[in-house]
C-alpha cells in the first residue's frame, strides 16, 4: 500500500522512484544487496552533513511489480559477495532506501525525498548467559544502543549527536535529525514484559509509545 502511494505521488510530479538495498554485517561491513559484489559500500558525508553511500546500486522502479521483483526480497539470491564469506553467516541488519526525485525544466534531476527502512531484528538479551551468543550480542545490540543514543540526544536537544557510534546511525543520519520523523516497530515475544522492555531498553529515549496486538510496540521520535 505504501509503495503504491509513493509511485502514484512520483507520477503526479513527473518524477522517478529509485530503490537501494544494503546489508550491514557486524556493524562494520556494508554490502550491496541489489548488485552484490566483493567491494564494500563506503559511507561518506559531504560538507552539508548529508550521507552518501559510495558503491550502492540504485534501481529505478516504475510499478509495484518492479518493486516486488527486486532481488533483495528473494530468499534465494543467485549472487553473493565472496569477500569474507564467514561474515555472510553472521547476524546483521538489512536496509532499504527509497529515493524520490523530480526533473526541472532543463531536465536536471532534483532530489525530492528519501526514506530509510531498516530491519533491526536480532537483539540478544545480555542477561541470558551461557547461550553461546556472545559475538552476536556485541554486534547486534551495538546498533540498537547506538540508535537509541542518537534519538535521546535529539530529543534532549543536545549539541552533539553521536552518529558515528555505529555504521547504522551514520547511514540513517539524514533521516535521524530534527527535521525528520522516525518510527520504530518492535515485535516482542509474548512472554516478555512490554513494560520492562520499554523501561530497560529504551530508557526514555523515544517521545511516545503505543501498544498493538501480539506483543507489538510502536515508538515514535
Amino acid at each position: 500500500m505504501a509503495m503504491e502511494q509513493i509511485l502514484q505521488f512520483s507520477k503526479t510530479i513527473g518524477g522517478a522512484v529509485l530503490v537501494s538495498s544494503y546489508h550491514v554485517l557486524q556493524d562494520t561491513h556494508v554490502f550491496d544487496l541489489l548488485e552484490p559484489k566483493d567491494q564494500e559500500v563506503i559511507v561518506l558525508e559531504d560538507s552539508e552533513g548529508k550521507t552518501h553511500l559510495k558503491g550502492l546500486f540504485k534501481v529505478r522502479v516504475k510499478s509495484i511489480e518492479d518493486f516486488a521483483q527486486l532481488s533483495c526480497f528473494s530468499s534465494n539470491q543467485n549472487k553473493q559477495p565472496t569477500k569474507a564469506p564467514t561474515l555472510l553467516h553472521t547476524r546483521g541488519h538489512q536496509g532499504l532506501i527509497i529515493h524520490i526525485s523530480s526533473f526541472d525544466q532543463e531536465g536536471k534531476e532534483c532530489a525530492v525525498a528519501k526514506m530509510n527502512f531498516l530491519n533491526l531484528t536480532g537483539y540478544v538479551d545480555p542477561k541470558q548467559k551461557g547461550n553461546g551468543r556472545v559475538a552476536a550480542l556485541s554486534n547486534s545490540n551495538k546498533s540498537m544502543y547506538a540508535l537509541m543514543n542518537v534519538v535521546k540526544a535529539l530529543n534532549s536537544n543536545q549539541s552533539f549527536v553521536p552518529y558515528r557510534q555505529s555504521k547504522v546511525t551514520r547511514i540513517l543520519q539524514d533521516s535521524l535529525c530534527k527535521t525528520s520523523g522516525a518510527v520504530l516497530i518492535a515485535c516482542l515475544d509474548l512472554v516478555m514484559s512490554e513494560r520492562q522492555f520499554i523501561k530497560g531498553r529504551y530508557d526514555g529515549r523515544c517521545t511516545s509509545c503505543s501498544k498493538l496486538r501480539g506483543g507489538t510496540i510502536i515508538t515514535r521520535h
